[in-house]
C-alpha cells in the first residue's frame, strides 16, 4: 500500500499530499495548472510563497533527485550553497579509481619564465659544483629539460662510468646522454 508524500509545483509553489509507491511510479498534475508535481518526500517543509530564492534552491534539489526525508542528511540553506553541495554529494559518490582518474586528467601546472634556468658552475675550495635556481645540484638527482615543447626528466652527472671527469650531462631513458650546453634549459621537477 503506497504512503502519502509531498509533492511540490514550482510553478505555483505550493505543496499536497499525493499516495506514492516505486513500483507505481504514478505522477500527478498540479491541481491548479495541471505542471507535473515533484516528489518531495515525507520530512519536506515548503518555504513561504513569496520566497522565490528557497523555491529556487529546492527546485534545484528536487531536479538533482534529492528527497527531504527523516535523517537524510544536512541540506544547503541558501540557493548559493546548492552547487558546491551537489558537487561534494558527487565526489563522495564516486570510486576510487574514478577519483584518481579526475586528478589524472587535470592539467598540469603550467611552467613559469622563472622556472626555467641555466646550469651555474660554481668553484668551491677548487672542485667543480654546480647549481639551478640557486640550489646546489648533485650528481644523480633529477632534472627537467625542455626538449622541443615537452619537459623530459634526466639525472644530473658529472663522471663516467670510468670515474673520468667530463662535461655536465644527463643521463636520460634508455642509456643516451645529454651534454649540458649554455642554451640547455633546465627546472627542477615539480614536488
Amino acid at each position: 500500500m503506497p504512503g502519502l508524500v509531498q509533492h511540490a509545483c514550482f510553478g505555483c509553489r505550493k505543496v499536497c499530499n499525493k499516495p506514492y509507491s516505486e513500483q507505481s511510479g504514478t505522477e500527478y498534475p498540479c491541481p491548479n495548472c495541471a505542471q507535473l508535481l515533484h516528489v518531495m518526500g515525507t520530512a519536506f517543509r515548503a518555504p513561504k510563497r513569496s520566497d522565490e530564492s528557497q523555491w529556487r534552491k529546492v527546485e534545484e534539489l528536487s531536479r538533482a533527485g534529492i528527497w527531504f526525508v527523516l535523517n537524510g542528511g544536512r541540506k544547503p540553506q541558501v540557493l548559493q550553497e546548492v552547487a558546491q553541495f551537489l558537487e561534494a554529494r558527487a565526489k563522495a559518490k564516486q570510486s576510487r579509481g574514478e577519483r584518481i582518474l579526475a586528478r589524472i586528467g587535470k592539467p598540469a601546472r603550467a611552467v613559469t619564465p622563472k622556472d626555467q634556468c641555466r646550469l651555474h658552475e660554481l668553484q668551491i675550495g677548487g672542485n667543480r659544483k654546480f647549481a639551478l635556481a640557486g640550489r646546489e645540484l648533485k650528481p644523480w638527482m633529477t632534472v627537467m629539460f625542455r626538449d622541443g615543447d615537452e619537459w623530459c626528466a634526466g639525472t644530473f652527472r658529472i663522471t663516467d662510468n670510468g670515474g673520468n671527469l667530463v662535461e655536465p650531462h644527463l643521463q636520460i631513458w634508455g642509456g643516451k646522454i645529454l651534454i649540458i650546453g649554455a642554451q640547455t634549459v633546465l627546472r627542477w621537477p615539480e614536488s
